[in-house]
């Protein structure tokens, strides 16, 4: 029964990563087409609050993804502009594979998450020096996380006040930086209590 329950989490919770990330950026299209031309700021604000919390939502994966995507985007500025077909081609291979990352990242949460609370990992490294990477790598990204909730928090602050007039102040608020913010807090204590964690066991082994 214990087994079976896993197995579902395993497979529920990628699947409802990837249905939020569908739905959310199909409604920032719709938001988009729906606003062009006629509110900007109403537009800016929708579109900008569920991109934002998608990024949150993923923060990890986002950052470990950014080099990939930095040198993807680079190697593709060298290549001729693509005709209608190819650049159709690249974007679906491109939609499959953000699709497929959304999806293993979080088995992996999962399964990571099972294995914690059996006092076991399945990100452990043979070698010390790996071991200790790696929890830095977790640390620094989890300080990265609870850096930006606060500087992210502090900018929505700031300029949602300046249109406050238009009575979208609040929503906007609560939404994307308490929500938002609250998932990067996660992410922080999450990653920097794994990070620590590891690190004090790789000292304690020697």
């Amino acid at each position: 029964m214990i087994y079976m329950a896993r197995t579902k989490l395993r497979i529920i919770i990628p699947l409802l990563q990837v249905l939020i990330f569908v739905l959310a950026f199909s409604l920032v299209a719709r938001l988009s087409a729906r606003y062009l031309g006629r509110s900007y700021y109403l537009s800016a604000i929708c579109v900008t609050t569920l991109f934002h919390l998608v990024l949150k939502l993923n923060f990890p994966l986002v950052i470990l993804g950014l080099p990939i995507i930095y040198l993807t985007s680079l190697a593709l500025s060298y290549v001729s502009p693509p005709t209608g077909a190819l650049r159709a081609v690249i974007s679906g291979a491109c939609v499959l594979a953000i699709l497929t990352s959304i999806a293993a990242f979080w088995y992996f949460v999962v399964v990571e998450v099972e294995m914690r609370k059996r006092k076991t990992s399945c990100l452990r490294f043979s070698g010390q020096f790996m071991e200790r990477l790696k929890a830095t790598v977790m640390i620094l990204i989890g300080v990265g996380a609870a850096v930006y909730a606060l500087w992210d928090g502090y900018r929505q602050l700031v300029v949602l006040d300046q249109i406050n007039r238009m009575h979208l102040f609040w929503s906007s608020f609560v939404v994307d930086t308490l929500i938002g913010g609250l998932l990067l807090i996660g992410w922080a204590a999450a990653l920097i209590t794994i990070g620590v964690q590891d690190m004090v066991r790789v000292s304690g082994s020697r």
